[in-house]
């Protein structure tokens, strides 16, 4: 799930859940495909959303 504060989405949680994932020993993530939170937001914030994870998991093999 995407994590969201009052307006906007969490990046830092986010980032953080994406880590937590990856540290333990995750290999795959699906962003923005599970809970369709997707529909819900703006082209812009799915955007940063996808960004954020893939920089976030970038060390996942």
């Amino acid at each position: 799930m995407t994590p969201f504060r009052p307006g906007h989405v969490d990046l830092d949680a986010l980032r953080t859940l994406a880590d937590s994932y990856v540290a333990q020993g995750a290999s795959g993530i699906v962003a923005l495909g599970t809970t369709a939170e997707a529909a819900l937001l703006m082209d812009s914030e799915r955007d940063v959303v996808l960004k954020t994870v893939i920089e976030t998991i970038a060390r996942m093999p």
